[in-house]
């Protein structure tokens, strides 16, 4: 209301203008001023569409969104056999409708809102093409950061698929990884993946697989051979492989000091990489964080303590006591001992803990015929499993971010200058030392900071 009272009172002629221009990429507002075009990019247009490898120019040959279903409340479920027959109930609904209008073109309001129309399943019908129940689609999924559930990943009831069948296609021996990283204007996180992801895994979710797979089922390296040979030719070191890039890129997308430099173009942009020094180590830690953040699910349980109460455990609370360390579970249970670093693994606007949380509480589905039909999800029915999730991804937090530590410890922003250890850890360093012997070795330094 001040604004537009200023405006009111003040003459047009008194009021101050700045004078801006566009960038080159036609940005007026929060326009970049780093060297973010002078590094490798990740993945483009001209290179995804390249026919030869003589056109790519970006490290990675295929990216893709995760899937978009239109439809979540019908095709996740975190049981396989619920799933099963909500499907079923869907597809009957929908040869239902088909008996009465495959191949007409009809309205919203003569379809109704039993089922979940949209665009593409209209399409069906229009075409007249029948659905048919394939339990094979049933395929195990990450829905959010941390989160697995059972998805029917089939194109006659999923939206978009985009290229995620060349990522992850059906069949157990089609084994990949993917970096998915946030693409959505907000805070730039990455989480890797080993199976078919949502749209939202990662806010909205672009992913650099490790391989692709062609239509006859054969498995190649989704790393150019340009970006092969950039990394190549600047280490000169011809024994780097698809493998260390990759690695290598998970650690730099982690990187405190590179999200920090190049956040605003990372708002706009593709991630691009710097040629940091040390690459072997940069692998190291990369390696590291892929497999505690793909292998979530058996890493080692971090011992939060049960504290139970007497009396009945009534409505599932799911909340995080960060003050406490604790979480309450319902009106019975309760887990202590939550380091405080846990809530610092933070993606996006949760912590890894809260995205736990959040997505196992009880909520009425918004879809009607769910509401009526397949509202069956009770905390209680999936609490043992979930307090083992906890105490296993309180665990990957905590290791992460002392390897998101490391890394910030012994950045290197300036690939020319070599390099160097942060002012801040320096003087943590110094501290650390000063109560020790007078002289300590710089190996005995490293060995006790995890440098080696």
């Amino acid at each position: 209301m001040d604004k537009l009272a200023y405006l009111r009172e003040a003459k047009l002629d008194d009021i101050a203008f700045d004078d801006i221009t566009s960038d080159d990429k036609n940005n007026w507002l929060d326009q970049s001023d780093s060297d973010f075009d002078t590094l490798i990019p990740v993945a483009d247009r001209q290179t995804k569409l390249a026919k030869t490898a003589g056109e790519e120019r970006a490290v990675f040959g295929l990216y893709s969104m995760g899937v978009i279903t239109a439809r979540d409340e019908w095709v996740y479920d975190f049981g396989g056999d619920t799933l099963g027959r909500k499907i079923r109930s869907f597809i009957n609904l929908y040869e239902e409708s088909r008996a009465e209008h495959g191949g007409k073109e009809v309205d919203n309001d003569t379809l109704g809102t039993t089922i979940k129309w949209t665009r593409d399943l209209k399409r069906q019908l229009h075409l007249d093409r029948p659905n048919v129940f394939d339990r094979a689609s049933i395929r195990q999924t990450l829905f959010r950061p941390f989160i697995g559930k059972s998805l029917y990943f089939n194109q006659n009831l999923n939206e978009m698929q985009y290229q995620l069948p060349e990522v992850f296609p059906t069949g157990a021996d089609n084994e990949n990884k993917a970096i998915c990283f946030c693409v959505n204007g907000k805070d730039f996180y990455v989480l890797a993946a080993e199976k078919v992801f949502d749209y939202h895994f990662t806010g909205d979710t672009q992913c650099l697989p490790l391989y692709r797979y062609t239509s006859e089922g054969k498995r190649v390296s989704n790393i150019t051979e340009w970006g092969l040979r950039q990394f190549r030719e600047h280490y000169s070191d011809d024994s780097i492989t698809a493998e260390n890039i990759f690695a290598y890129t998970y650690a730099v997308l982690h990187d405190p000091a590179y999200r920090e430099k190049y956040a605003l173009d990372l708002l706009r942009e593709f991630p691009r990489l710097p040629m940091y020094r040390d690459f072997p180590a940069w692998v190291r830690m990369g390696r590291e964080l892929l497999e505690l953040h793909v292998g979530f699910e058996s890493a080692e349980p971090y011992p939060l303590e049960r504290v139970e109460q007497a009396g009945q455990a009534g409505k599932a609370v799911l909340r995080a006591d960060k003050d406490r360390g604790a979480i309450v579970l319902d009106g019975k249970t309760t887990l202590t001992g939550v380091p405080p670093e846990a809530w610092e693994y933070r993606l996006g606007s949760r912590s890894a803990l809260e995205w736990v949380l959040d997505q196992y509480k009880e909520r009425k589905p918004k879809d009607p015929t769910i509401a009526e039909k397949f509202n069956t999800y009770r905390f209680a029915d999936h609490k043992e499993r979930v307090i083992d999730l906890l105490r296993r991804v309180c665990a990957v937090s905590v290791r992460t971010v002392e390897i998101v530590g490391e890394l910030d410890m012994w950045t290197d922003l300036d690939p020319d200058e070599g390099l160097e250890f942060r002012r801040e850890f320096v003087e943590e360093m110094e501290k650390r030392m000063s109560s020790d012997e007078p002289t300590i070795p710089a190996e005995e330094v490293y060995r006790r900071l995890g440098l080696e």
